[in-house]
């Protein structure tokens, strides 16, 4: 009776140790009159992660989802692959000779055919749909977008170019872009959002402290492109810095709220 007994309050405890942890750990999403300005994200990926140490001075805003906005949205790291002349990446660290990187591209372009967009016709990009580009979307500098980077949810940031602690994954924020015009907009071209990080000075003033990727060829880089009502969601790396830093995302004249790096 008494072992009955014992095992009985010990399931009772697990019971009440775990429906505690899972009160603890429940989504609380941010809202702002009363709209949610960022789903609950499923992060299923198993990649060992680390915090940027230095920060490299270039953007790497890659697309993890396009289309409207949900309550709950898986995020996904394998990026299109464009076959764009990209710069080189660095060799991989002594252990990553075994790991397959194509497979963290995505080759089904019919997935992206109604955000990656070509202007210059050929074989390669018939599928696409072929936008004039001054009458058919506005450019992010002209238009109106939504900038929200949500410091409640941890997810990755894919960066083959980077290396750190035998990882290309670090921990980031993600951010969603929302279009709430009536017409399409550019966001970014080739593999990238458009987004700069821009970091408050001393003196209070705002300063860009990356720039956007560049290509080693222009020639039918494509246009990323979000249609009205739907959103992008991206991430952006948490690295550390020397003070607290208030940091904010710019796309043309449309900025984040305010977020802050780790001190180092």
């Amino acid at each position: 009776m008494i072992n009955y007994i014992s095992i009985l309050l010990i399931i009772t405890s697990s019971l009440l140790i775990l429906s505690s942890c899972q009160n603890n750990n429940s989504f609380e999403p941010v809202k702002e009159n009363s709209k949610t300005l960022m789903p609950f994200l499923l992060d299923t990926t198993t990649y060992s992660t680390t915090v940027l140490e230095e920060y490299k001075n270039r953007s790497n805003y890659i697309p993890l989802y396009f289309g409207s906005f949900q309550d709950t949205i898986i995020v996904d790291y394998n990026t299109v692959d464009l076959g764009l002349a990209i710069p080189p990446s660095p060799p991989p660290p002594e252990g990553f000779s075994n790991i397959d990187f194509d497979s963290l591209l995505n080759h089904d372009f019919k997935k992206f055919e109604e955000y990656i967009v070509h202007n210059n016709a050929s074989t390669d990009s018939d599928e696409y749909l072929t936008y004039n580009y001054e009458k058919d979307y506005l450019h992010w500098e002209n238009a109106k977008l939504s900038v929200y980077v949500d410091t409640n949810q941890i997810i990755k940031n894919i960066d083959l170019s980077t290396f750190q602690d035998n990882t290309f994954a670090f921990l980031a924020y993600p951010v969603i872009i929302t279009n709430n015009t009536d017409t399409t907009v550019s966001v970014g071209y080739g593999e990238y959002i458009s987004l700069i990080m821009e970091a408050k000075n001393k003196n209070g003033i705002w300063e860009p402290i990356d720039k956007h990727r560049t290509y080693a060829c222009g020639t039918d880089v494509p246009d990323i492109v979000l249609p009205k009502n739907k959103c992008v969601i991206t991430s952006v790396k948490i690295f550390k810095i020397g003070p607290k830093t208030d940091l904010r995302l710019k796309i043309g004249d449309n900025t984040s709220n305010t977020f802050r790096a780790l001190v180092k």
